[in-house]
């Protein structure tokens, strides 16, 4: 039987992203099973998310073991050109240019060809006038946002009120911050460092910026804003540390911190817990899955606003890429770089190495 080999960057076993992924080859067989289709790969994103895979993050939370022993391929999403189609599969064609999910509670958006079951994975056509830079960034980031829209509406967030981001020079809080301003909706954002403060003034969405000195300054600073109100709802990317405690203590009445992500998850919140009895606030996760599980119906639709967004300039999606699989360790590198604004993305076909601004 005769079979096509695809090139990915693979991990075996969990660990730090520099020791444990690495260039390998897989096969595919050369037709697809029935109801498949096969995409080649031409971008692919570097997520926070991916780390997390890697690292073993995600195993020790939900009590799964992704690669029992065997290479599997990193990333959760990309964009490319449909290669092959199985019988009976008639959702797709040869030279469609499609985005696909190959996300949790698996991996294998870093590879040169990516097998798609077409009645059980997440994927859309991708009109020619979207990149596939951009196209390859329309799940992770976009869905959060919609999904933090989403959550800020139902909880009474109204247009002129506060809410509060975290890491908030992020791609993903810079893609907040447009469209929640487009909504009426004001920020207060916060940063570590000065510089980036600095570089984020004037930039739309992003109201009132806060430096976190002290985790006292930043909650000082929160209440000055919101007149010793707090905020509604929060979104805290640490999920750990004395800033994002500070963030819970400066909560409203009925207030929400939303902790979505990890970055300082080996630190432990601490808390007025009285606060939180008296204010009746509260901390909870949120988790993308949770979202789309609840709109799984809405999501051709949500695609295809998304999708519009990019065309119309509505919602930018920068990017800095890097050629698919020799410029990895490059690409890592700047994935983690202090202060980035637009996403790190792997580059299949012999890309060259450009970026895309906002």
């Amino acid at each position: 039987m005769s079979t096509i080999n695809t090139t990915q960057l693979q991990f075996k076993s969990h660990g730090q992203v520099p020791d444990v992924v690495q260039k390998g080859v897989a096969t595919l067989p050369a037709k697809p099973a029935k109801g498949h289709f096969y995409v080649s790969l031409r971008a692919a994103p570097i997520n926070p998310s991916d780390e997390l895979f890697i690292n073993g993050v995600y195993d020790s939370m939900v009590g799964t073991e992704i690669t029992q022993g065997r290479p599997q391929p990193g990333g959760a999403e990309g964009a490319g050109v449909v290669s092959h189609v199985g019988d009976e599969c008639d959702k797709v064609k040869v030279g469609d240019r499609v985005y696909i999910l190959k996300g949790f509670p698996s991996t294998g958006s870093w590879s040169e060809y990516i097998d798609i079951d077409a009645n059980a994975s997440l994927f859309t056509k991708i009109p020619d006038t979207v990149k596939f830079e951009e196209a390859c960034q329309l799940w992770v980031n976009p869905f959060t946002v919609l999904g933090f829209l989403d959550t800020m509406e139902k909880d009474g967030v109204k247009k002129g009120d506060y809410y509060v981001m975290t890491a908030a020079n992020s791609s993903l809080c810079r893609m907040l911050a447009q469209l929640a301003h487009q909504k009426g909706y004001k920020s207060i954002a916060v940063v570590r460092r000065q510089e980036v403060a600095d570089e984020l003034k004037g930039v739309a969405g992003y109201d009132e910026l806060v430096v976190a000195s002290t985790p006292e300054e930043v909650n000082k600073r929160i209440l000055a804003i919101t007149q010793n109100q707090g905020v509604k709802v929060a979104f805290d990317a640490l999920g750990g540390g004395k800033v994002a405690s500070a963030v819970i203590d400066s909560l409203s009445t009925d207030g929400t911190c939303y902790i979505y992500g990890g970055l300082s998850m080996s630190e432990p919140l601490v808390f007025n817990a009285g606060r939180l009895l008296f204010k009746r606030s509260a901390v909870k996760g949120w988790h993308l899955g949770k979202f789309v599980g609840e709109n799984f119906p809405k999501m051709p639709q949500l695609f295809n606003d998304v999708l519009s967004m990019v065309e119309k300039k509505t919602l930018s999606l920068p990017y800095k890429s890097f050629a698919f699989p020799d410029q990895f360790s490059e690409a890592y590198k700047h994935s983690k770089a202090p202060g980035k604004q637009e996403k790190t993305v792997l580059v299949a076909q012999g890309g060259k190495t450009t970026e895309q601004k906002e």
